[in-house]
């Protein structure tokens, strides 16, 4: 029987082996879910290193609202009006906006479009549904009157954390002159003053959150007043540098800035001498463990980002 299939086969000018091989692919097609093809597409993504963890994870959540209605149908079974009503069941489930679709939208068809690539559907059926409109953006900024009080908090924060670090010390000093002092390894309540140096450069710069938290002093020119962006930390305490050079730049503080900083630059130095710690760059991916200074970075690094990214 086989001897005649592979006669039959020469007859066409194939080989046994290549019609395996076909069937094989085929069964490859008839099998490929819309959750397995996303597998490939974010693997293909992570390959790739263009996107960072953060996009990865939140493209893989998105995505998650449509595979919970199409993750187990076949690709090639996937139609333009399948899609559509999944749209509208998500719309309703989760009431997500006009931009969230949006971005839904263009993630699905990127994975379509990676099944195209890979030979397992002809046309991708994205291409044949609306694009959700995106809302239009509301970005609000400080105005001038709400500028000034934020700036009156943060200078009231910073007298009120200097004072309770200098309350932390002189019960240190008074433990240290009973004999009663442990061995000291980290210095307790010192991010506090970072965290609140973060919003002033913020305030004064309007950097972003992650590039404040990587701010390190070798980047900050107190004499010439400037910063210099370089880097920034992502959510999960990773120091990156920008996408793009766009991204690189040197912005101006104000005077008054720059004298906040240049005494948070001495206090700091002191205090860190205290633990034997010196203060110097660059920063690493963990710059505060538990009140303990592994590096030195502007504003607290890791620990600060963490606690003002849970109260933003």
């Amino acid at each position: 029987m086989r001897d005649q299939l592979i006669e039959e086969l020469d007859d066409k000018g194939e080989t046994l082996d290549s019609v395996v091989q076909a069937q094989k692919e085929q069964q490859q097609v008839e099998e490929m879910t819309l959750s397995k093809m996303i597998e490939l597409w974010d693997g293909a993504r992570r390959t790739a290193g263009k996107a960072s963890e953060r996009t990865l994870l939140d493209g893989r959540r998105w995505l998650g609202h449509v595979e919970k209605h199409l993750g187990n149908v076949p690709l090639k079974d996937i139609n333009a009006q399948m899609v559509e009503r999944t749209y509208a069941a998500i719309r309703e489930e989760r009431n997500l906006s006009g931009t969230s679709m949006n971005h839904i939208h263009t993630l699905l068809k990127n994975v379509f479009q990676k099944a195209i690539d890979y030979d397992f559907i002809y046309k991708n059926p994205c291409a044949h549904v609306d694009t959700p409109r995106r809302n239009d953006p509301k970005r609000q900024s400080l105005s001038a009157d709400e500028g000034a009080r934020l700036m009156r908090e943060v200078n009231e924060a910073e007298e009120e954390a200097y004072a309770a670090m200098d309350e932390k010390e002189e019960r240190r000093r008074y433990r240290e002159d009973h004999g009663i002092a442990r061995d000291r390894a980290a210095l307790r309540g010192l991010h506090h003053i970072g965290c609140v140096m973060a919003v002033r450069i913020g305030l004064a710069t309007g950097m972003r959150r992650g590039e404040v938290f990587a701010l390190t002093w070798e980047n900050v020119d107190l004499d010439q007043q400037t910063i210099r962006v370089c880097q920034s930390i992502t959510y999960k305490c990773v120091v990156k540098s920008p996408k793009t050079q766009a991204g690189i730049r040197t912005v101006a503080i104000d005077d008054t800035t720059a004298a906040h900083l240049a005494a948070w630059k001495q206090s700091q130095a002191e205090e860190l001498a205290k633990i034997s710690v010196k203060q110097v760059g660059p920063c690493a991916a963990r710059m505060w463990a538990r009140g303990t200074a592994s590096t030195t970075s502007t504003t607290g690094g890791v620990s600060g980002a963490r606690r003002m990214a849970s109260r933003a």
